[in-house]
């Protein structure tokens, strides 16, 4: 059986649909993302990043699938014959929507490793701060401490 040309491209538009879904769920994993960085709230940040892995798996095995449909795709409209084919528009506008998704993904990535690498400097000044503090601390404390009673052959009395 010989897929037609139609067919091909209702199997792409398909499989490039599915990865939209995908990427409109990422994208809203992605703004969690940085507000939970924002926040701090490390356990809601860790279980956005599960879902996001499980939902990145996916869209790659979409991506798998649609691979020789793309490639398909690709050399059978090329040129005049994509201008008068109106399926091939809907393929330009679902990859402009991917990009733009991408995109806004991005952002909100680089937003999120902003916030979290302002907290791991925060973090590590603050550890520095207890550390020092712990030393000066110990140094009271033993400034407090009294002497050592020397038991020795001499005491005052004698």
């Amino acid at each position: 059986m010989t897929e037609t040309a139609d067919d091909l491209l209702g199997r792409y538009l398909v499989g490039l649909d599915l990865e939209l879904v995908a990427l409109e769920t990422m994208l809203h994993l992605a703004e969690a993302q940085e507000v939970a960085s924002e926040t701090g709230d490390a356990e809601a940040l860790l279980a956005l990043l599960a879902q996001r892995s499980s939902t990145l798996s996916g869209l790659m095995d979409v991506e798998r699938e649609i691979a020789g449909c793309r490639a398909k795709v690709a050399g059978q409209f090329g040129g005049a014959q994509a201008r008068a084919t109106p399926s091939v528009e809907d393929v330009r506008q679902r990859h402009r929507l991917a990009a733009e998704r991408l995109s806004r993904i991005d952002g909100h990535d680089r937003r999120t490793l902003e916030h979290l690498s302002r907290a791991e400097s925060t973090r590590r000044d603050s550890s520095q701060m207890l550390d020092a503090a712990e030393a000066t601390l110990a140094a009271y404390r033993k400034a407090l401490a009294p002497p050592e009673s020397r038991s020795g052959l001499i005491d005052r009395r004698g």
